[in-house]
This record gives C-alpha cells, structure tokens and sequence, in this order.
C-alpha cells in the first residue's frame, strides 16, 4: 500500500501532474523539492509531522506550481537561512499547515514569485513569513501569526498580505486599528 518509507522517496520518483499522498506518521527528513506541478498531501486529516531534526531547512522548494497541504513543519536548523519552507520557486501554494519551532517559518528569496501562501498556523519560531528583495506578487491571507519571537513577518518586496474575498491574516502582536477588516 506504502511503497515508499520516506516523502522524499516518492518525491524522488515523482513526475509532473503527480500527487504524493502521506499516511500519518513522523518523517524524520529535510525535503529537497525540485520538481515542477506535483502534489504533496496526506492521507487523513491528521497532519503527518516533517521534522528537520535542528539541521537546515525542513522543506526546500525550488520546483514551479509545487502544493505543499495538511502537514506539522517542525525543527529547522536555527542558521540564518533555515526555514520550515525555504521557498525559491514560482506559483507554489503552501496551505493548510502548521509550521512551529523552526528559525524562519517560510522564508521566500531568489526571486520567489506569484506564489500563494494561506490557512496556515505559523507559531513559536524565531522569525515568521520572511520575504526577500525582488519576491514580489505573493499573496499571503488567512494565515496565524503566532508567538514568533523575532518578527511574525518581514517584506522587503511588493507583494499582497489580503485577499478580497477571505480578508487579511492574524497577528498576535499588532496593535493598531484594523478599521479596513484586512
């Protein structure tokens, strides 16, 4: 039923237009995905646990029109640049998940553009949503911001922190006036 005992495995052998459906379960792994337009989901409404076990970045995604759903992104590396999500990609979606304990949750650079970054529970990590010079046109809504002891979010690009429809996202440490309901 499970051919494969590691995400990465199935990664590996992944073509274009592929899903990559995980059972629950720790995967003691950092993920290196380069491919484009695949699909990594799990299999329940459990989220199964990526943990980076304190070493560089959980997930590195480089591919274009990568989704990354319904996954605990746990214990980066505590360097600079590690991250739960080091993004470098285009047009990725990464939603649905709860990305804890890590140095940088989702840290966009290189680049990164159009990409879609929603519904996500993004607490207790050192610094949050990280977007890099000349990442630009990324939208980023609906998302937690939790309990991140450096910055929950830091943009040094053009990029869109609503969505018309589903409105802003959640800061534990904002205190000014939301009078626009972004």
């Amino acid at each position: 039923d499970h051919p494969y005992q590691y995400i990465q495995d199935g990664i590996d052998v992944a073509n274009p237009g592929h899903k990559i459906i995980v059972v629950y379960g720790t995967y003691n792994e950092n993920l290196m995905i380069e491919k484009n337009d695949i699909v990594i989901i799990p299999n329940t409404f459990d989220q199964p646990i990526i943990d980076g076990g304190g070493s560089g970045s959980v997930a590195t995604i480089t591919g274009d029109w990568v989704t990354l759903h319904g996954f605990t992104i746990q214990n980066s590396g505590n360097m600079e640049e590690d991250a739960g999500v080091d993004l470098i990609s285009d047009n990725t979606i990464i939603f649905g998940n709860n990305i804890m304990g890590n140095q940088n949750v989702i840290y966009l650079h290189q680049s990164a553009n159009n990409n879609e970054i929603y519904d996500n529970d993004i607490k207790s990590n050192v610094w949050g949503v990280f977007i890099w010079e000349e990442s630009n046109n990324n939208r980023i809504y609906t998302n937690n911001l939790i309990s991140n002891t450096g910055f929950n979010a830091k943009d040094t690009s053009q990029n869109i922190w609503y969505s018309d429809i589903f409105n802003g996202n959640y800061w534990d440490d904002y205190s000014g006036l939301d009078s626009n309901g972004d």
